[in-house]
């Protein structure tokens, strides 16, 4: 049985965010929390951090990268929408350099049972020059993870 399903959101998946909403309300009817997690770059934390809270810059606050997540675009909607369909999500963040390796951690961290993130499709060329942090998560992951594909 799925008891917790964890959606990795990014920045650039407001075109998915109906696929994302779907899957999660496909997994809570069956009974399954919903977790949204949100990975920061360290530069978007320096940043919020100095104009936020200068004292705490050079800690690696979590509750900071928490507080971006809550702050993204593409996370309050879904949790919006999640929330109008009757569904409690709790919301995470992180700071990471890779997206891969946050999420990842996080799952394992978490006993996450089904991962559900997005991504676009690269050649071959493009992963190896520019990486491809969906592809890690595929290959990595200790537990199922479904794809969403960007049109």
């Amino acid at each position: 049985m799925i008891e917790t399903i964890l959606i990795a959101v990014r920045d650039d998946d407001a075109a998915i965010i109906d696929e994302f909403v779907e899957i999660s309300l496909a997994f809570a009817a069956r009974g399954a929390d919903v977790v949204l997690l949100y990975v920061s770059s360290p530069e978007a934390y320096e940043a919020f951090t100095l104009d936020s809270a200068p004292d705490v810059a050079a800690t690696d606050d979590p509750q900071i990268g928490i507080e971006l997540a809550q702050r993204n675009d593409v996370c309050q909607r879904i949790a919006e929408r999640l929330a109008a369909n009757g569904v409690d999500v709790e919301i995470q963040g992180r700071v990471s350099e890779t997206q891969s390796s946050a999420v990842i951690s996080v799952a394992e961290d978490a006993a996450i049972d089904h991962l559900v993130i997005g991504g676009q499709n690269r050649s071959p060329t493009g992963k190896a020059v520019f990486g491809d942090d969906s592809q890690r998560v595929l290959l990595n992951a200790a537990c199922p993870v479904t794809f969403v594909r960007h049109q």
